[in-house]
């Protein structure tokens, strides 16, 4: 069984704990007018995921650093700040994941899974699960990830990173590509996210999603299929 996953508001925090962070800097106004400029920008959010554009180009357009400042309410920060805000978000963990994880992958002696999840994914009992990250980070975040959270990657056997495949998560082509490099079916896999919309592109793609919520419902999920945990 493979065992796929994304990256941030599973493992580590991200755009989502990044957010939170300035609606407590700042109130929920500030808060709701950066969701709504995001949903402006989506074009060229996904353009920055496939490692189209740098992060810097993006901050400018964001705050509209490109245009003549005409704006009667400025933005309380800039771009200093938003990367800045980012680099706080990815420094934190998602309690649990991580350990629960790693007891699957790393000590199959402690579970007895089913043969099957729900008739749809093949579990060999005998070979403990892969682990490998999907993630939609910018390329310029990469090594960021890897410094704050060295412990993760010794126990994932690999990464898929949007900007290296040209492809982000919310593409049909992103799932198959991954599938046909690791050279499994969708029935052999699992895949883990936040996102609901996601999960739906994933689904999409034959695979069982899993909408994370935490650790600890993660575990009871893990528990339905069939694996057993000592602690």
């Amino acid at each position: 069984m493979v065992i796929l996953s994304d990256l941030s508001g599973v493992f580590v925090g991200g755009a989502k704990q990044a957010a939170l962070i300035i609606k407590e800097r700042y109130g929920d106004s500030v808060f709701l007018r950066c969701k709504r400029r995001l949903a402006e920008l989506s074009v060229e959010y996904q353009a920055l995921l496939r490692g189209e554009i740098h992060e810097d180009f993006f901050w400018d357009e964001y705050f509209l650093l490109h245009e003549e400042q005409t704006d009667v309410n400025p933005w309380p920060f800039g771009p200093d700040e938003a990367k800045a805000t980012l680099t706080e978000a990815i420094k934190q963990t998602i309690p649990g994941t991580l350990e629960l994880l790693k007891s699957i992958v790393a000590y199959p002696d402690i579970i007895n899974p089913k043969f099957s999840l729900d008739d749809t994914v093949i579990v060999d009992a005998g070979n403990p699960p892969e682990l490998y990250i999907l993630s939609d980070y910018s390329n310029e975040r990469i090594n960021e990830v890897r410094s704050w959270h060295p412990e993760l990657f010794r126990f994932t056997n690999d990464e898929y990173w949007s900007c290296d495949l040209g492809l982000t998560k919310l593409q049909d082509e992103f799932f198959a590509e991954v599938l046909q490099d690791l050279c499994i079916e969708p029935c052999e896999a699992i895949y883990i996210d936040d996102s609901e919309i996601k999960l739906d592109v994933a689904r999409r793609a034959g695979l069982t999603g899993i909408r994370f919520e935490n650790s600890t419902q993660l575990r009871t999920v893990f528990e339905g299929y069939g694996f057993r945990f000592k602690f």
